[in-house]
């Protein structure tokens, strides 16, 4: 019996990493390879805008993967792109699975935003057969309100599994890193930019310079535009050595594993792979109240909210990370929470039954 041809569309770019994992992941489910085989189509030099070289170089790489459906990630001029080659191609049914929006960008030309909200992401989901996102209460904005007859099940980003990490290790891993042994290290990972919350972050430490908890020390691992802007104002805090900056890094795990909590004050999300990530390492979260954060954390159980682009609050909420009392309480917690709805299990069955609603369609 034939499988079901699937195109897995990604552009290979260094900000596009979660969509390839994404991908990697799905070569690993045996249960989906037995019903479904997957096509890479990766386009290796995006162009900028619309682009009819892109355009031509999926439809020509789809019609001849021949699939039963193109499965596009995003919803930026790239996606457009692959849509209209998709849609070009005339093969398959051309599935949209949204994990971000340029129309979401804070710090973003405000005609650019303009027209992705009322161009390209228009162009995108009209075109499109099926659209899913990754979290559930994505699928209630505005902006979907009238696509309601193509919205599909929603799929959530995977959880990895990482083993346990004893105090022992904890602290051979803080002297390989050249972290301080016995301090409140706070994390941050992904990428370095304003629209990460990372200017109010900065913010924040200047609001805290003067009332420092002596044990709290943050580690920011990633790259982007803000770094050396956020480098620069960091350095002038009274405190700034108990700020690090490990750049980009390819082993995450193994910060994570040194860290005591992490930390992400994002001005919007959709369900982050790095608060995935941080949950598997049984990290504490204190994160912005944006997207889907709220289902992975709990107020109060493993992690703590706060409301978005607000400088006091990631103060009060580093404050309470700093709180023997409420951090021990969190890491008990931290530890029974149940993440099972983000195993490789459960988002195969999501997947499955996208494709599935999406063929009958």
């Amino acid at each position: 019996m034939r499988k079901i041809r699937v195109v897995q569309q990604y552009v290979n770019a260094a900000n596009n990493g979660g969509l390839k994992t994404e991908y990697e992941a799905l070569n690993n489910r045996k249960n989906l390879l037995d019903e479904y085989e997957f096509i890479p189509v990766v386009l290796n030099n995006c162009h900028c805008g619309l682009s009819l070289s892109d355009i031509r170089f999926y439809r020509r790489a789809i019609g001849k993967a021949d699939p039963d459906i193109v499965h596009i990630r995003g919803a930026g001029m790239e996606s457009l792109n692959a849509v209209l080659g998709a849609k070009l191609s005339g093969s398959g049914k051309i599935l949209v699975t949204v994990h971000g929006m340029f129309s979401d960008l804070v710090y973003y030309s405000p005609i650019k935003r303009w027209v992705c909200r009322y161009v390209v992401e228009p162009m995108i989901f009209g075109l499109s057969d099926g659209i899913s996102c990754v979290y559930e209460r994505a699928a209630q904005r505005d902006v979907f309100r009238r696509y309601r007859k193509k919205m599909l099940p929603f799929v959530y980003n995977r959880m990895p599994q990482y083993p346990d990490c004893s105090a022992e290790e904890k602290r051979a891993l803080r002297k390989e890193l050249n972290l301080p042994e016995n301090a409140r290290i706070g994390i941050y990972v992904g990428r370095v930019t304003k629209e990460k919350g990372l200017s109010y972050l900065v913010d924040a430490l200047k609001q805290l310079d003067e009332s420092w908890p002596p044990e709290l020390c943050l580690l920011i691992v990633g790259n982007g535009d803000y770094l050396q802007e956020m480098q620069s104002e960091c350095a002038a805090l009274r405190h700034a050595k108990r700020v690090i900056f490990a750049g980009q890094q390819e082993q995450i795990q193994k910060y994570l594993n040194a860290s005591d909590f992490f930390l992400s004050p994002s001005l919007h999300e959709n369900l982050s792979i790095s608060i995935l990530e941080a949950c598997a390492a049984k990290l504490p979260c204190l994160v912005t109240d944006v997207g889907g954060n709220s289902e992975i954390i709990e107020n109060g159980k493993n992690g703590l909210m706060i409301k978005p682009y607000s400088a006091k609050a990631i103060v009060d909420g580093i404050k309470k990370m700093c709180c023997i009392s409420t951090y021990i309480a969190l890491e008990k917690n931290i530890c029974k929470t149940d993440y099972r709805k983000f195993s490789g299990e459960q988002v195969d069955k999501q997947l499955e039954s996208v494709y599935s609603y999406l063929l009958k369609l």
